[in-house]
């Protein structure tokens, strides 16, 4: 399964996260690659009218910790052949 993280960003822009291929840690998928793809299409442009960026990059747990208790995590989920999408609830 891979796994999303939408941020809020301090000028109101959002921002999609997961972590890269490039470790090996993380295996590609086409479900993780659809999403990626229909973020940056701008599919979801509506839900995000000041941007959306979307980044394959990583989140170390201080900073993951750091949005959350400033109230900017918006969204977690996670994507992958058995789940297709599905959010991480608290």
């Amino acid at each position: 399964m891979n796994v999303f993280f939408l941020i809020e960003k301090e000028d109101g822009s959002f921002e999609l996260v997961t972590p890269p291929l490039d470790d090996g840690t993380i295996l590609p998928g086409v479900t993780r690659q659809s999403v990626l793809d229909l973020a940056k299409s701008g599919a979801v442009n509506q839900l995000a009218p000041l941007g959306l960026i979307v980044s394959e990059r990583p989140l170390p747990v201080a900073e993951l910790r750091a949005v959350g208790a400033a109230g900017k995590l918006v969204e977690v989920f996670g994507s992958g052949t058995a789940v297709v999408v599905q959010p991480v609830e608290a």
